[in-house]
């Protein structure tokens, strides 16, 4: 994706305790290379400790740690993390300000020459839009359609409010409510007031809180409608760019058979600690919708990285069409 035009990338979300238990075990969730930054290191936290370890731990391995407050699996909430945090403003406060006291915002390093230089260390947050409160909802109730799932603008805009008092660097916030699907479209029209609310930033008193927005960002243009729909300060984009690592490139279009190339050349020479399944994964998302159902099939059926590199165009037809 850095190939192909994104200017940040965030790791995939990775659970605080996990992270913690043993050198291997974060080996195992984090991996980086001097050609991958700036990097965020997404973090699933509930412990104001356990997320100041972790911050301490990434703090010379990447530019930022994010706490992930928007999460909406069923077994993330359950257990108190992700868009659980949502309802509680005072942990997500003791946390950041928990990463914040061991990790100062600027530190001094020593470059190869020996020369002391300031780098910034970001703490930030993901939050999605705060749900009204059931009693705002009405009567009826109704769950058949996205209208039953309403956001409250104000209260998302006070927790971007209190977030910039605890001291983050900026905000991302998903356009849907944790109860919404993924097939619900995004509002970015609340997004686009909660940045109109121009909260301060902690540090710049004459600037705004950088807001961040996310969700439906599925291609170029979507990222240029939501820029001006919102006025947000960036995009992020997730499974898009899954599907789609040069999402945000100018220079279209981009061969999919070349970006599945570029990706498994990338794990040969970066990833050697990686799961195969973590690969194929990753390259399935890329070909699966360009390679019709028998071509998703045999990519589903490969099981070693040589067939994985070996699976070309001349492998699929569909429809009796070389693809």
């Amino acid at each position: 994706m850095r190939r192909h035009g994104v200017d940040l990338a965030y790791s995939p979300m990775i659970m605080s305790s996990a992270f913690l238990h043993s050198a291997e075990a974060r080996a195992a969730d984090f991996s980086t290379c001097p050609e991958d930054h700036p990097l965020i290191t997404q973090i699933a936290c509930r412990s104001g400790p356990e997320f100041a370890l972790c911050a301490e731990e990434l703090s010379t391995l990447c530019e930022g740690v994010d706490l992930n407050c928007g999460c909406p699996q069923r077994w993330a909430m359950e257990e108190g993390y992700g868009a659980a945090l949502l309802k509680h403003p005072e942990l997500i406060e003791d946390l950041v300000k928990a990463a914040r006291a061991v990790v100062p915002r600027w530190r001094v390093v020593k470059a190869p020459q020996d020369e002391e230089r300031r780098i910034a260390f970001s703490v930030s947050i993901k939050i999605r839009l705060v749900p009204c409160p059931p009693r705002a909802i009405g009567e009826d109730g109704d769950s058949s359609s996205s209208t039953s799932y309403p956001s409250n603008v104000q209260l998302t805009t006070e927790l971007v409010r209190r977030a910039a008092c605890m001291g983050v660097d900026w905000v991302t916030v998903h356009g849907r409510t944790p109860s919404q699907h993924s097939n619900d479209p995004a509002r970015w029209h609340d997004v686009a007031q909660i940045i109109a609310a121009r909260v301060p930033h902690h540090t710049h008193t004459a600037a705004p809180l950088p807001i961040f927005l996310n969700g439906d960002v599925k291609t170029l243009d979507d990222a240029f409608r939501a820029y001006q729909i919102s006025g947000c300060q960036g995009v992020m984009a997730a499974r898009g760019l899954l599907q789609d690592p040069a999402l945000f490139e100018q220079n279209r279009p981009q061969d999919p058979w070349n970006l599945y190339r570029e990706w498994l050349d990338l794990c040969q020479e970066y990833s050697a600690s990686l799961p195969f399944s973590s690969i194929h994964r990753h390259a399935y998302w890329i070909l699966e919708k360009h390679i019709g159902k028998k071509g998703r099939e045999m990519l589903h059926k490969i099981d070693n990285m040589a067939n994985l590199c070996d699976f070309s165009p001349a492998s699929v037809y569909t429809q009796n069409t070389p693809i």
